[in-house]
């Protein structure tokens, strides 16, 4: 309740603080740590493209990526939170929150033809693992069906 007090009131000096810090800058680099400078550590999704831009508005202060999320659910959780660099990030999947299942990927996708079904070349599109049948060193396309049935 107190939090919601604080959001019902005015605050001139904070407002003139903010504008000050915002407005007359150059360049918003690092402005994270300005605003809130109590921050220990900001929050991210994931490991993604985006964050250099990120880290340019947060400066010096570490980003945490907890879990791997996606419109869809939670997968996993982030084993090194506290990683530097995407290839340190080693995520797991939690194996309550959805049903896991693997297809084989080799890097091309490729259709299986008419042909190819005739002479007993399995169709790989429909060559599904699961979660206890991985083979270490294979690479894997994640298929993910949630609780509610989407895919």
């Amino acid at each position: 309740m107190q939090s919601v007090i604080v959001l019902n009131k005015q605050m001139p000096e904070l407002a003139n603080l903010i504008e000050q810090e915002c407005g007359g800058r150059k360049s918003w680099g690092g402005i994270i740590e300005r605003l809130w400078p109590k921050a220990k550590c900001v929050g991210v999704i994931s490991m993604a493209p985006c964050i250099p831009t990120v880290q340019f508005y947060t400066g010096s202060l570490p980003l945490v990526s907890m879990m791997y999320v996606s419109s869809k659910g939670y997968f996993g959780i982030n084993l090194n939170p506290l990683s530097k660099t995407a290839d340190q990030v080693s995520y797991t999947l939690l194996p309550n929150m959805a049903c896991y299942e693997f297809r084989p990927f080799n890097g091309i996708h490729k259709e299986s033809t008419q042909e190819d079904l005739q002479n007993g070349i399995p169709d790989t599109n429909c060559m599904v693992v699961d979660l206890a049948n991985l083979k270490i060193g294979q690479s894997y396309e994640l298929l993910v069906t949630t609780f509610t049935g989407m895919a």
